[in-house]
């Protein structure tokens, strides 16, 4: 999860919301 985070904050901000909220969705299936 700490490695996600670093890579995210790389990226467009756009583009973390997306990636987070697939991430969520992922964790909701969990």
């Amino acid at each position: 999860a700490q490695t996600e985070s670093i890579v995210l904050a790389d990226i467009d901000p756009a583009t973390v919301a997306d990636v987070r909220t697939r991430f969520r969705f992922l964790d909701d299936r969990r």
